[in-house]
């Protein structure tokens, strides 16, 4: 699975490689392979971190957040 953002140009898109989300107050992140998932405020402060994880779920305050798994970065709010 190429998660750089770049394809081939015969290459088919790419599944996404991280998906994150809000639900109930949570931050819900799932990786399609095991990696670290971090989880930074918009000041770049790492407020959470999960080692070799598919899905998790963080308890957060509301407000936007940046998720990233090595390969791939997401923006979400939490509400």
């Amino acid at each position: 699975l190429n998660c750089s953002g770049f394809a081939q140009v015969n290459e088919q898109p790419q599944e996404e490689c991280l998906k994150a989300y809000s639900h109930d107050g949570r931050l819900v992140v799932g990786n399609t392979e095991p990696a670290t998932i971090t989880v930074f405020d918009m000041l770049g402060r790492v407020v959470a971190q999960k080692a070799q994880t598919l899905n998790c779920e963080f308890d957060l305050t509301p407000g936007l957040y940046i998720v990233n798994n090595g390969n791939s970065k997401v923006k979400v709010i939490v509400k």
